[in-house]
């Protein structure tokens, strides 16, 4: 990773975030301009610390991650018996998630399978019976 923001440049990064957070759930098609004037900022601002749209969708959903990992951490998991430590978490991390309005809701891409090589058999296993583990075809 790139070296450290000064603490300027970090408050605009949390500014971008949270008002590209606030602006993207009410107008998912919100143009970098409208995120930078709901910032306080100037667009060349926004586009300084954030190359294009994607980017800063990108930089969002790090910033998701990174909250829920700040969230389980904050809970101390491995302090205390594991029913208190699961509402902990689940606490925290509901606390964090309810603060997201485009984050949350935004649909993701689902993970697209990977091609197998064809090897000429048949790709699908034979049924096999659950109490013996054996195949139904008898092999």
């Amino acid at each position: 990773m790139g070296r450290a923001l000064r603490a300027d440049a970090e408050r605009s990064v949390r500014a971008i975030l949270a008002a590209a957070e606030r602006v993207l759930a009410q107008d998912a098609g919100a143009s970098m301009e409208q995120i930078a004037e709901a910032a306080g900022l100037t667009r060349i601002t926004v586009h300084r610390r954030f190359a294009n749209r994607q980017a800063l969708l990108e930089a969002l959903a790090v910033s998701a991650k990174q909250q829920l990992i700040d969230a389980i951490e904050e809970a101390r998991p491995d302090s205390a018996p594991a029913l208190v430590a699961l509402y902990r978490v689940t606490a925290n991390v509901m606390r964090v998630k309810n603060t997201w309005r485009y984050t949350s809701a935004t649909p993701r891409p689902a993970p697209q399978p990977q091609p197998q090589p064809h090897s000429g058999r048949r790709s699908t296993p034979a049924p096999s019976n659950s109490w013996t583990g054996r195949s139904a075809r008898g092999s």
